[in-house]
């Protein structure tokens, strides 16, 4: 249900172009905070508006609403949650957006925990829930679906823990109908794949094995596993990928057990690997999140350490070419395409109550 709410913001100068190369606006409603943002490149070019996840730290809310970047107003709520369940993963493509439900589990709830995913058509208005009964229903806690979309399909994941199962599921945006497209069995009483990815139409997604994980690429148009290498060695399980087709290169976020958490680059050509990022016990990417635009990876950093909240998190983005790294402190989430990159902030006296929301095109003066 759509609520009253204040916002304040502060405007940055507009370029001379009539699209705005630059947004910046701050957010101090306490019912109304950002938490994620989904560009839909044609959508957003045409009419200036982009989507916001909408949750307190504490998630005492989760909704999606659209946000006119000229006039710096909220203009309808797209998806509002119900008690005990929140938004999770979310990703966009030209004209439309999916994005995955959790059902979340409390102390003394019993209940299993699974999610439920939408498709929101940007042009149509239309939003459609795309799966037909919970995906990945478990009591053994949650397993992300990692729903993505291209212009003709959502692809996203799913475990049968009756059968021991891991399987990509495939919806057509067309037909409204579902298929099965990878099945892969359980190794050693863990999921068999954790995460995927897509670029056009090609996916990534991984295969995992104790002693030699694997990263495939699958051709969505054949349906059909076209390239398989080996993973690092001594990593084991992986939490995201990228896959970027036009550089011919995957970057993966994994576990290994010599270095620990860490980042690192296969040439899908040489199927080489390259260590790039490490991190320290302790931290951690924040919901594993992870954007690359074949040349730098962006990613927010989640850190335990005492202190403030906000000192917690910074967006880091790595540059693969140069192999330099920069930093943006109190980040709680960034993002980045081929043609923008974004950022939600922490406010510096407020903290988590005030959320600084800057989008800036790539390659714009500031």
């Amino acid at each position: 249900m759509k609520k009253n709410f204040m916002l304040f913001f502060l405007v940055l100068p507009i370029f001379t172009s009539c699209f705005a190369k630059t947004v910046s606006a701050e957010f101090a409603d306490s019912e109304n905070l950002p938490d994620g943002i989904i560009i839909c490149d044609d959508y957003y070019e045409k009419t200036q508006n982009i989507f916001l996840v909408l949750e307190d730290y504490v998630r005492s809310y989760s909704k999606i609403v659209e946000y006119d970047t000229e006039k710096l107003e909220i203009t309808k709520t797209i998806f509002s949650c119900e008690e005990k369940f929140s938004i999770s993963d979310f990703n966009a493509s030209k004209n439309g957006f999916v994005f995955s439900v959790i059902k979340m589990r409390y102390p003394n709830d019993e209940a299993n925990v699974y999610s439920d995913i939408y498709h929101y058509d940007c042009l149509s208005n239309q939003l459609t829930k795309v799966n037909d009964a919970p995906v990945s229903e478990s009591a053994r806690g949650l397993y992300p679906c990692n729903p993505h979309i291209n212009e003709s399909c959502i692809v996203y994941l799913c475990h049968d823990f009756e059968k021991e199962t891991s399987q990509i599921v495939m919806y057509d945006l067309g037909s409204k109908k579902s298929e099965v497209i990878v099945a892969e069995k359980f190794p050693e009483s863990t999921t068999g794949v954790t995460f995927l990815d897509l670029d056009g139409n090609k996916m990534l997604y991984n295969s995992f094995n104790q002693e030699n994980p694997e990263l495939n690429i699958f051709d969505l148009s054949n349906k059909a596993k076209i390239q398989t290498v080996k993973a690092l060695k001594t990593t084991s399980v992986h939490y995201n990928g990228c896959l970027d087709s036009e550089s011919n290169v995957i970057v993966l976020y994994a576990n290994s057990s010599r270095y620990g958490d860490l980042i690192y680059m296969i040439d899908l050509g040489t199927e080489k690997s390259k260590r790039l990022v490490g991190f320290r016990d302790n931290t951690l990417l924040k919901n594993d999140q992870m954007y690359f635009d074949g040349r730098n990876i962006m990613y927010t950093v989640q850190r335990d350490i005492s202190g403030y909240i906000y000192d917690h998190y910074y967006a880091e983005i790595y540059d693969v070419q140069r192999l330099q790294s920069a930093q943006k402190l109190h980040t709680a989430y960034c993002f980045l395409t081929k043609g923008w990159k974004g950022f939600l902030v922490y406010d510096k006296k407020l903290q988590t109550k005030k959320i600084h929301l800057q989008i800036e095109k790539k390659g714009a003066s500031k």
